[in-house]
């Protein structure tokens, strides 16, 4: 018998496999257990969803494709494996590292650049009927249509009646997070892990 093919079933690759399983199983065995160390865990998933979406999971998948056509789709799960996993540890680590609403934040400025229209969001700011409370929630139906884009899941926005100054913000069970966009020069106050978007406008996360 050649021991050669004894030991591909057990190969470098097949046991990285098997220990990237291993540390998902602990990972999740940690979030289950909850305390401390399940809190930490879970803000740095939650950390990770924008990069998750547009950058490591579409990363994954180029590399995934690119290496089932070298192999001739053999491997299939193994390679699922190996590069998902191994992008997602990476992802994960990090975005555990404090402040870890600074990973959330660059995420969610992938987001944002991708769907907010900052000239549509000050003009409807300047155009709409004007409320003495700066404080007011603005009802969706009356949003732009890149912040209604913009939005996960229920947000609130506000406009200062004075500057035009528009704020969305959403609300998740360890922060707050969202955009403003003021007038050009305006300069983020530097308290929030702001991340500019361009001119008088920045994404944030606290």
């Amino acid at each position: 018998m050649n021991t050669s093919d004894e030991h591909r079933g057990v190969s470098r690759s097949g046991k990285f496999a098997v220990g990237i399983v291993v540390v998902y199983a602990i990972l999740a065995g940690g979030l289950w257990y909850g305390g401390i160390v399940g809190h930490v865990l879970y803000v740095g998933l939650i950390s990770t969803v924008f990069w998750a979406v547009y950058v490591a999971g579409p990363l994954a998948i180029v590399l995934w494709l690119g290496r089932l056509v070298r192999r001739r789709g053999r491997g299939a799960i193994k390679s699922a494996v190996l590069i998902f996993g191994t992008i997602g540890l990476v992802l994960w680590i990090v975005a555990v590292i404090p402040p870890s609403s600074r990973t959330f934040s660059s995420g969610y400025w992938i987001h944002a650049k991708l769907w907010a229209d900052i000239d549509e969001i000050r003009t409807w700011a300047t155009e709409r009927k004007p409320s003495a409370d700066r404080f007011e929630e603005i009802p969706i139906e009356q949003w732009p249509a890149s912040l209604r884009s913009l939005s996960v899941a229920d947000g609130t926005v506000t406009c200062d009646p004075k500057t035009f100054t528009v704020i969305f913000c959403q609300d998740g069970q360890y922060g707050h997070w969202g955009i403003t966009v003021a007038a050009p020069g305006v300069e983020p106050p530097d308290e929030n892990n702001e991340i500019k978007l361009q001119n008088g406008a920045w994404v944030w996360c606290e």
